[in-house]
């Protein structure tokens, strides 16, 4: 089985694990060398890089952000994906409710290609370096999920 992950900025990754954040917008599809990651479980890494604009911005401790970066900290199930480009919305493994649904999160940004996970949850923190895009993780999952 393989271990799909996504590295996010830690201000993002924390309003994911705890702000609320059901959408993260990318530039492309939830696919991985062709494979779609629609209903799959995705890792969720923490990238060593941050804009301190954004965690003043939302009001964050940077003392809970410190001890994430670098560290798988969460898994999420991707539940699909939507786009807005010229006015016209897109789907990718969603209904068209849920797609005008999340369409309207704060979270969504037009243009953009929103990933929807749902079923978020903290792991066990493992120190991965990340990289662009989705990767996989090459490491003994076991000792990632609680």
């Amino acid at each position: 089985m393989k271990n799909y992950v996504i590295t996010l900025k830690p201000t993002w990754l924390y309003q994911i694990m705890h702000g609320g954040k059901d959408v993260e917008n990318r530039l492309f599809r939830p696919i991985y060398k062709g494979q779609s990651l629609v209903g799959k479980r995705v890792l969720l890494h923490c990238s060593v890089n941050e804009n301190w604009q954004l965690v003043n911005h939302f009001g964050i401790d940077s003392r809970l952000i410190m001890p994430m970066k670098g560290m798988i900290c969460a898994s999420a199930m991707v539940s699909g994906a939507i786009r807005v480009k010229n006015g016209k919305l897109e789907r990718f493994g969603i209904g068209v409710n849920d797609a005008i649904m999340y369409e309207k999160s704060e979270w969504y940004r037009d243009g953009y290609w929103g990933w929807i996970l749902k079923d978020v949850f903290e792991v066990r923190k493992v120190k991965a370096k990340g990289r662009l895009s989705v990767w996989i993780y090459e490491g003994d999952v076991q000792g990632v999920l609680l």
